[in-house]
This record gives C-alpha cells, sequence and structure tokens, in this order.
C-alpha cells in the first residue's frame, strides 16, 4: 500500500515518509528471505547450462550500476567451455553476491571488477575467479568470511549472504574460497565440477486428462506505469486476480487498476 500510495502522492514530506516505508519493509524483507534460505535451503534443480552466458548476462544487467560507482568490469572467458550440470537461479544468487562484495570493497573510490573463467587442469570441472581492487579484509574477517550473521557491512548486511554461498556451492559438490590482504583487493575461487547428475523435469500433468490452451495476445497495449490518473476504457487489457488474502487481493487490484488494467478480483480458481 505504502507503494501505490508513493506513487500518487504529490506532498514531498508524505512521499518522503512513505519512501522510507517502502525502503525499511523492504530491508525487513531481505532479513526474513535470508533467515528462511538459510535455515530451510532449496535442494538444488540442476539443469545442462552454459556457465559463461550466466556470468555473462548477469553482469549485463548489472553493468549500468557498476558503471556509476566507477568500477570497470574486465571478462576473461576460455573459448568452448562444456556445458555444467547446476540450478541456474542458486548459481545467480551466489555470482550476485560475490559481485555485491566486490562492488561495496571498491565503492566510493571505484576500482576494476575481473571475471575469469576456464577449464581446471584435470578439465573436471569450471573455475571462476571474481578479483577486486577493493579494500581486502583483514586476517580475522577472512577467517569469519562464511560464519553466519558475521557482517561488516552494519547498514543493511544481515551476515548470511556468504554462509549462503557456501552452502549453495557445497550443494552443488564445488568449493569456494577467498584470498585477501587488506588494501590490496580480494579473489574469490569458485569451482563446479562438469559430471554432476541433472535433474529429471518434472511431470506437469499426473492425470491422463488434456489441459486446454489457452491463446495469449502477441502484444498487449503499452501501460504507462507512472501514469497517476489513467484512463480505463473497453479495450484496456483484463486480468483475473485471484487470492485467498482479502488484503493481499485489494492491495494488488487497487495496483493494477492504477496502471490503467481492468481487474475482476476473486478468491479461488473456483471462482
Amino acid at each position: 500500500r505504502a507503494q501505490v500510495l508513493l506513487q500518487r502522492s504529490t506532498d514531498p514530506k508524505v512521499s518522503e515518509a512513505l519512501k522510507a516505508i517502502v525502503e525499511q519493509s523492504q530491508r525487513v524483507n531481505k532479513v526474513i528471505v535470508d533467515l528462511m534460505q538459510f535455515a530451510r535451503p532449496d535442494p538444488p534443480y540442476k539443469s545442462e547450462v552454459a556457465f559463461e552466458q550466466v556470468v555473462h548476462q548477469l553482469l549485463a544487467t548489472l553493468k549500468d550500476r557498476l558503471t556509476q560507482n566507477n568500477i570497470k568490469v574486465v571478462e576473461a572467458f576460455e573459448t568452448a567451455l562444456p556445458k555444467v550440470s547446476v540450478d541456474r537461479k542458486q548459481m545467480e544468487q551466489v555470482l550476485l553476491q560475490l559481485i555485491h562484495n566486490a562492488e561495496r570493497a571498491m565503492t566510493p573510490k571505484g576500482g576494476t571488477l575481473s571475471i575469469s573463467l576456464r577449464q581446471s587442469l584435470d578439465k573436471q570441472s569450471l573455475v571462476l575467479q571474481c578479483r577486486d581492487t577493493g579494500i581486502g579484509m583483514r586476517p580475522e574477517e577472512l577467517n569469519r568470511v562464511f560464519e553466519p550473521f558475521f557482517t561488516t557491512d552494519h547498514g543493511t548486511g544481515t551476515g548470511l549472504g556468504l554462509a549462503m554461498c557456501n552452502s549453495i556451492v557445497q550443494r552443488h559438490e564445488g568449493s569456494i574460497t577467498f584470498q585477501s590482504t587488506h588494501g590490496s583487493g580480494t579473489n574469490c575461487t569458485l569451482t563446479v565440477p562438469l559430471h554432476t547428475q541433472t535433474n529429471k523435469p518434472p511431470a506437469i500433468i499426473q492425470s491422463g486428462e488434456e489441459v486446454p490452451r489457452v491463446t495469449i495476445p502477441r502484444a498487449l497495449p503499452k501501460i504507462n506505469i507512472a501514469a497517476v490518473q489513467p484512463v480505463i476504457t473497453a479495450n484496456s487489457p483484463r486480468l483475473v486476480l485471484a487470492d485467498s488474502d482479502e488484503e493481499l487481493l485489494a492491495v494488488l487490484q487497487g495496483a493494477l487498476e492504477g496502471r490503467g488494467f481492468i481487474v475482476e478480483a476473486v478468491e479461488d480458481g473456483l471462482e
């Protein structure tokens, strides 16, 4: 509700208060999510992926933010790398955490983030190295890098990021290590084995019944997300929104109607 009101507010003081509510709510949400993932980690669902593409695409999404922080990114990937069996979402989480740590270590001065990817000498694994030119870590910090709830970022850090990364990598039968000298940057080495079992795709249909197919329009009308008073017409995109939580249903309905959608709100699929 605070996000919806923030989009519609024209009073600077009210907007500032709503912004604080949103930011602190997001901080609380991050703490809860981190705690849940640490306490009850999801088992990896592995599939064959080109790891260099995963790394490159993630860096591409972060390019603007890194550039704004005066961080130069250097990629060095071996050619013709074999695919690796990993849970892509979980590995993206690990890479994002490593890049975030490197970015924080180089802010505000900036620096160089070097990402390399190669096969190990025995051809049994892929080795990713993430080097930064940041402030580095003291020996006592380096020794506690995977310790749950240990953090040097007392502003927003929960101290669970690298602990979760280590847990994810171990579930992939890999390893993650750090070398660092205070004032001289940090080098992280991530190793992922090439030969691990790939999960079979889950069965979507358990019965023998045929599922009716839904025709989805190729293009929907573009909606101005920033519009405060959108004009809803008979040709506006229509949505059916189902949720058993009445409070959440009301919030989502209001947010979507505020963006120009015709919304039919129901409690469940049967309705």
